[in-house]
């Protein structure tokens, strides 16, 4: 016979759902160590027995003591972050010298009676793994708590929340993770100055100094565009000058982890706006085509949407849908632009968002793209697709290539799209080889001003339909053709001048013309 729902409830014992939290003293061990193993335990029985008073204060139980930590029970979600900033803000007011770190997390667990009262669930886990993810001073939930005591933070118009990404939790997997802190203190950066206790020879205190701390936390892995992250110089430098500016210009280490942290928080906020119907958000622009240099311009993403045939949106009313679900997290940083794209700053990084609609009509599937208040028949992913094969046909020089002419496109060709720019520099890479080099540098301007001179209207394909070309734009009108025609003539008069003196040993004045073309960027 099957065993009842009722009977495997039974099973699992006395349930409750509560809030638990637990409050633990940062550095315990190497206050223990300077100040000695009896004021050491003092300093830990005194932060205990201050949070302990506070908690009870908000109706928290103090269900154990757990070496340099306590372990709170809450009725209330909202009585636990109460708690927990008023003993930071006690902290930072009194000057303790020690900090704390919390975490809490509502959830149902199991009532169990060891040497009295505890609890055991996967809620007490969590929020012990927050706690051990907290800085200094830091007060860290999950998702689920937080949307329990966001309504009421509108009561509290000191308290601020913030999300910080989706976190790897040993033993538990992926969680969304949020701060909650006071408006005067502000958020706990993971670069800090943090007080820290002094001594003397005696082990007694003596003053409290400034120190800054950083702690990197186990975030999620973020798999960024491989073409993104190549090295600055995958291939031989002939001219070292070169490889130093793009080491210099290409994107570091911590921008890759602040493009993947903002790119992270968008994709968890909008997985929340169902009608939307949202299938992916992905990469684009220079970005993904890895010719993006510093300082960063904004990041590309489209978000793909596949709604039913009879919920398409028009185009204003989906974007400012999509800017909404975006504001709801980070109400300070979202704007439509008047392309008809949402930007938003997350991590110190400017993202543009382009809405992408897949539709299927009279059978035929396409995609479509906000263009003057219409959606557009275009495949955004095109370009990051021929920039793939472009890669693969080139040689090793060939992005990095690029990306010291972005650096001269930025300085002295402004008018040039980088997309434009790629795919000329491919057209050249067609018919001499491209090296790090200043000889390639001139041999590339002398190729463009070449083309561009024999031509009356040169096109460069687009390479999704032969048909069809992609730069147009820059004939459209004369003044914007003489434009870009006397930015290119400038350049490659400039260039001439630069190889001459190279090639007849006058570095100096070399030199001089190559920082004409490269301008802020050249820095020897």
């Amino acid at each position: 016979m099957t065993t009842s729902l009722y009977d495997q409830y039974q099973k699992l014992g006395v349930l409750e759902s509560v809030c638990i939290a637990f409050f633990d003293l940062v550095d315990s061990t190497r206050l223990k160590n300077k100040m000695g193993q009896l004021q050491g335990v003092d300093l830990a029985l005194k932060h205990n027995q201050i949070a302990a008073d506070i908690c009870q204060r908000f109706n928290g139980r103090i269900i154990k003591h757990i070496g340099d930590s306590i372990m709170v029970v809450f009725k209330v979600p909202l009585e636990g972050i109460l708690a927990a900033i008023e003993f930071v803000q006690i902290i930072h007011m009194n000057q303790h010298p020690f900090r704390t770190k919390v975490g809490l997390v509502h959830g149902i667990v199991k009532t169990v009676d060891i040497n009295g009262l505890d609890y055991l669930g996967n809620s007490v886990d969590l929020s012990s793994r927050l706690t051990s993810q907290a800085l200094p001073n830091q007060i860290l939930t999950d998702e689920a708590t937080m949307d329990m005591i966001k309504p009421f933070l509108i009561d509290f118009d000191q308290l601020i929340s913030r999300f910080l990404g989706v976190r790897e939790l040993k033993g538990i997997g992926s969680v969304p993770v949020y701060e909650v802190s006071l408006a005067d203190t502000g958020f706990v950066n993971e670069e800090t100055t943090v007080p820290e206790v002094q001594f003397n020879a005696s082990n007694a205190i003596t003053g409290i100094v400034s120190k800054k701390t950083r702690k990197v936390a186990s975030r999620a892995r973020i798999e960024l565009p491989p073409l993104a992250v190549q090295p600055p110089v995958p291939c031989e430098v002939k001219d070292e000058i070169l490889g130093k500016m793009l080491e210099q210009w290409t994107l570091s280490k911590e921008e890759f982890d602040n493009v993947a942290l903002g790119y992270q928080n968008i994709c968890h906020t909008l997985e929340k706006a169902y009608d939307l119907n949202i299938a992916r958000v992905s990469f684009s622009g220079t970005f993904a085509r890895g010719t993006m240099i510093k300082p960063m311009e904004p990041v590309d993403l489209i978000t793909v949407m596949t709604p039913p045939a009879d919920q398409y949106g028009e185009v204003e009313e989906t974007v400012q849908r999509l800017g909404y679900f975006l504001s709801q997290g980070y109400s300070d940083s979202v704007a439509v632009n008047e392309k008809k794209c949402v930007s938003i700053s997350l991590e110190g990084i400017n993202f543009i968002i382009t809405p992408v609609m897949a539709v299927i009509n009279n059978g035929q599937a396409q995609f479509m793209i906000p263009k003057g208040g219409f959606w557009v028949a275009a495949n955004p992913a095109i370009p990051g697709q021929w920039m793939e094969q472009a890669v693969k046909r080139n040689s090793p020089a060939f992005l990095p290539f690029i990306r010291l002419l972005i650096m001269w496109k930025r300085i002295n060709c402004t008018i040039l799209t980088p997309f434009h720019l790629e795919l000329l520099t491919d057209f050249i890479a067609s018919q001499i080889k491209l090296e790090l080099s200043f000889e390639s540098i001139y041999q590339w301007f002398r190729y463009a001003y070449n083309y561009y001179s024999k031509i009356k209207k040169p096109y460069i394909q687009d390479p999704s339909n032969s048909n069809t070309y992609i730069d147009e734009y820059i004939f459209a009108s004369s003044p914007v053709f003489n434009i870009f025609s006397t930015n290119l003539t400038s350049a490659y008069n400039t260039a001439i001048q630069g190889i001459t003196y190279y090639r007849s040993g006058k570095k100096g004045k070399s030199m001089a013309k190559w920082q004409e073309l490269f301008g802020e960027y050249w820095r020897p």
